[in-house]
């Protein structure tokens, strides 16, 4: 696919990047070492080939195929890599998250890993994920699977909440455990309904 993005990413940061040419072929320079190697487009799931290991002199050839996606995805978190605090974005956008705090990997997730969030009252374990124009939307589709083993409730407060947009809505639960989505509408958050 020609126009690719393809990142190699070691211990979370980007080291080498580049595009694929028009016959789907790319070439990144990097030194000896494990990395994730992520290939994404737009309108295409983007894939996370991690640990893959290159020596000193050494080419190597990944064949990558994309599943078709939605144009108009803007954000796709699987949250299911096994290490790191990065949370890749599968949509093709590069919206990558970071988590902090804490927030750490279990290998038990509904499909793969999965993050644990152990909200304590001081730490603010969650995965931020930095502002970008195609965040922006006038509308949204939100989707998670979410496995709530206990919760803490304090009104709308960061222990409460799963994920939030800053200014633009916020997906919490409730006292009795149940979930809630707000969206802000002209500065006053309102249940989505």
């Amino acid at each position: 696919l020609s126009g690719s993005k393809v990142q190699a990413y070691q211990s979370g940061t980007i080291v080498s990047n580049t595009t694929t040419d028009n016959n789907g072929d790319y070439a990144l320079n990097i030194g000896s070492g494990s990395y994730n190697i992520l290939v994404s487009s737009i309108g295409y799931i983007s894939k996370l080939i991690p640990g893959t290991t290159v020596s000193i002199g050494q080419t190597t050839g990944l064949n990558v195929s994309l599943s078709t996606g939605d144009v108009n995805l803007v954000g796709y978190w699987t949250f299911d890599e096994s290490t790191g605090t990065i949370a890749y974005d599968y949509s093709g956008n590069g919206n990558i998250g970071v988590s902090t705090s804490g927030a750490t990997r279990v290998l038990s997730g509904r499909n793969g890993g999965a993050y644990l969030f152990n909200p304590d009252g001081v730490n603010q374990q969650r995965i931020i994920i930095n502002d970008s124009p195609n965040l922006h939307v006038t509308s949204l589709t939100l989707e998670c699977w979410i496995n709530i083993e206990r919760y803490s409730i304090q009104p709308i407060s960061w222990i409460s909440e799963i994920i939030r947009k800053e200014s633009s809505f916020v997906l919490q639960f409730d006292e009795n455990g149940n979930i809630r989505p707000h969206v802000r509408i002209n500065n006053d958050w309102k249940l989505w309904t």
